[in-house]
Parts: C-alpha cells; sequence; structure tokens
C-alpha cells in the first residue's frame, strides 16, 4: 500500500500497477480497481465510484451530476430480495425499466396502496386489475371507465386499425371547426379515404345519418342472412324481418300517402279444409263447414269465393285476413289480375267473357247461360283459351 502523488492511497500488484485505491479528486472523493493501464504508476483518469462534494453519487463516471449518476451500456440498477429483480437498461435502443427476473410483472402504485396499474409478462396493460386479459383492460367501479379528450378544434378521434386490411376508422366526436359538415358535438364513424362518415349522429336533436348498402337489424336467435334488414335499392327503400326477401312483416299501424303495391291482386287468406290447394284454383263457401272455403265441385256455383292467388308470373299484390286460423290457409284473391285454371271442354275462352265455376273441380269455365251466371259469375278473361283445352287463363277478378 502506498500513496500516490495525485493523494490517491491503494495497493499496487507487483508488476507495478495500481489494483485498488481511494484518493481526493477536486472537491471529492474517487473509488477505483482495475485501472485502464495497469502498469501507471499513479491513480486512474476513470473511477468505479465518485461522491463529490455537493453529496452526489457516480458509478463508472468521473462526474457525478445527478445525487445518483450510472455510467453503464445495459442494465444500471437492479432491485432484488434474491428471486425477483426490477431494474434500469440503457443502450443504443433507448432507455428501459422493467422486471428482469422473467415470470414477474410490472406492478405501479402511489400513496403506499396495492398495484393500480400492471404490465403484464404478456405484454398486456391492466388498469384497476393486476390480471389484464387483452392489451388494455380496464375496471373501475365509476360509471365512466375511460376519457379521451383533445383541444383540438377539428375533433376528438379515437382509431381502430387493421394493418392486415389497410382499413383505419375513426370513432370521433366534432368540435368548434368540425369536419364532413357536421355540427359541433356531433358523433360520427369514419373510415378514412371515404368521402363521408359512415354514421354520424347530431348532439342536438339525436338525428341519425347513416351511409351504407345495407342495414342489418340483429336478432338473438337469427344468425342468417339476409336475416332482418333496412336497405336501400337505389329508388325505394326494402325492410325486411324474415329469412328470406320474400316476406315483411310490420307491427302495428302503417300509415303512407300513397301505397303503391308491385303484385297483382288483393287476397284474403280463408281456412280451408283442402290439405293442398294448387294456386290457380277456383274456390268456394263451403256450406258444411262455416267460415271455411273449399274446391269449387260444380258448375254455376253462386257460392264461389275467388281463386288461389300466386299461378304462373303474377304473386299476391296484398294479403288480408293473416288471423289465427287462417294464417296457413291458400291467399284467395278478390279482386284484381290473377291466373286461373280453366276448361274450354264445351266452349273456347277470349278475352271479356265472363267465366263461372265449371264441373271440373276448382275449374273455370264461359259463362253462357245467362240465368244461372247470376251470382255465379267471379271475372273476366284477359287471355284465350282453345275450346277442348285446359290451361290457365289470365283473369281480372270481379266478384258479382
Amino acid at each position: 500500500m502506498e500513496l500516490d502523488d495525485g493523494g490517491a492511497i491503494g495497493w499496487r500488484s507487483n508488476s507495478g500497477g495500481w489494483r485498488f485505491g481511494i484518493g481526493q479528486t477536486s472537491g471529492g472523493l474517487f473509488v477505483f480497481r482495475t485501472p485502464s493501464d495497469p502498469g501507471t504508476t499513479s491513480a486512474p483518469a476513470t473511477y468505479d465510484l465518485v461522491i463529490n462534494d455537493t453529496g452526489n453519487v457516480g458509478l463508472g463516471t468521473t462526474i457525478a451530476s445527478y445525487p445518483l449518476t450510472i455510467r453503464k451500456v445495459g442494465y444500471g440498477w437492479v432491485h432484488t430480495d434474491g428471486l425477483h429483480e426490477l431494474g434500469s437498461y440503457v443502450s443504443g435502443l433507448g432507455c428501459f425499466l422493467g422486471t428482469r427476473s422473467t415470470n414477474d410483472p410490472l406492478h405501479f402504485f402511489t400513496a403506499n396502496s396495492n398495484e393500480q396499474m400492471t404490465l403484464a409478462t404478456s405484454g398486456d396493460l391492466g388498469i384497476g386489475t393486476n390480471a389484464p386479459t387483452r392489451r388494455l383492460h380496464v375496471v373501475d367501479s365509476d360509471l365512466f371507465g375511460a376519457r379521451f379528450e383533445t383541444t383540438n378544434p377539428g375533433a376528438s378521434v379515437v382509431e381502430f386499425r387493421n394493418t392486415l386490411a389497410d382499413s383505419t376508422w375513426e370513432y370521433g366526436v366534432s368540435g368548434t371547426a368540425p369536419p364532413f359538415g357536421l355540427g359541433a358535438g356531433d358523433m360520427y364513424l369514419y373510415r378514412q379515404g371515404n368521402a363521408t362518415p359512415g354514421m354520424s349522429i347530431s348532439k342536438d336533436n339525436f338525428f341519425a345519418t347513416i351511409h351504407c348498402a345495407d342495414l342489418r337489424l340483429g336478432h338473438s336467435t337469427r344468425r342468417v342472412v339476409p336475416g332482418r334488414a333496412m336497405v336501400d335499392m337505389g329508388s325505394h327503400l326494402v325492410i325486411n324481418f324474415a329469412s328470406d326477401w320474400t316476406h315483411t312483416f310490420v307491427h302495428g299501424l302503417l300509415k303512407t300517402n300513397v301505397l303503391e303495391v308491385a303484385g297483382a291482386d288483393l287476397a284474403e287468406r280463408f281456412p280451408s279444409n283442402e290439405e293442398s290447394v294448387q294456386p290457380g284454383t277456383v274456390m268456394e263457401i263451403d256450406p258444411d263447414h262455416p267460415g271455411k272455403l273449399r274446391v269449387a265441385p260444380e258448375s254455376y256455383s253462386s257460392r264461389v269465393a275467388g281463386v288461389v292467388s300466386g299461378a304462373g308470373d303474377l304473386q299476391a299484390g296484398a294479403v288480408l285476413g293473416n288471423s289465427e286460423g287462417s294464417e296457413n290457409g291458400p291467399a284467395i284473391a278478390l279482386s284484381g289480375r290473377v291466373w286461373v285454371q280453366c276448361d274450354a271442354g264445351s266452349s273456347a275462352i277470349a278475352p271479356g267473357d265472363l267465366l263461372t265455376t265449371s264441373d271440373t273441380p276448382g275449374h273455370a269455365m264461359k259463362a253462357v247461360d245467362r240465368e244461372r251466371s247470376h251470382g255465379a259469375v267471379f271475372g273476366k278473361a284477359m287471355s284465350m283459351l282453345p275450346k277442348g283445352e285446359r290451361g290457365l287463363v289470365l283473369v281480372l277478378v270481379n266478384l258479382q
């Protein structure tokens, strides 16, 4: 052990190089071990430990600018109980703080409390929970779990992005200088790159605007296409509440100034004892079962009620009487155009001919007996059927 010219006292090796020492700098104390040049005869230029006159401590540096200054690439300080390790790390990539022990999450707390935020080893961040199951998992007993706020005059925006699909959506609340012509305080949902938001809701009256090809209204027991939907078809709007596009149900009172129906006839459902009745069949009132219909069995029947709608290329325009007991009954055309099964065995049918029931069950024929036709005519032919043939004839139904 010896004292060098610089005021350091330490130990040298047999070769003359310093191995350990302690000394005084201008206004401080330094401690060193193996110097950069083991053969030097004086204390090294860098130290393992420096304590300056202000009480700052430096490790691996000659200048202690802060209460504790560590100069080291890699891990700096590590706090451990022998098993769990918390540490700092500095490299060319930046600065890091975290758990050095591989199975430990990183907990954050304030006011000497339990953990208030936890970063799990999976990378999931929990606020209000120490066991997060999502990238961000917030648990709070308060009504409001999170707030996103900005002073930008345009809007407060939260982005949702899928990098694989190259699609970024915005959920935003407009400010005093709102985008897209919205009002201040309006809410909107917008896909970046589009001309207008997909949906916006006015702050004042909750007036909603939705720009989309299809709006599907979900149902807990329905998971099929098309399901329930309101669809903009360009020139008209389709409201569908069935399992296919052929049925629409609107419950309650429906009011409109003008109702334009695409179908060809006005029909009503009637209960029937017939197991299966084909469209175009002529039906009559069943005298043995009040309130029900049956296939017309004879000619010039004054009980004729109408024709089963839906034959050929014509569908019913409106169907009435879908009440309990008749919902599965045939829809009987009471007025309008309908294709009818006809028998021209005794007389050809031409446009304008009056039609009545025939002896061929469910078929119509030309009414030639004026006296018997009273109360038995149900319409006028709009197409022809040659004598001796059976087939469909277009009929304008008009019960008399």
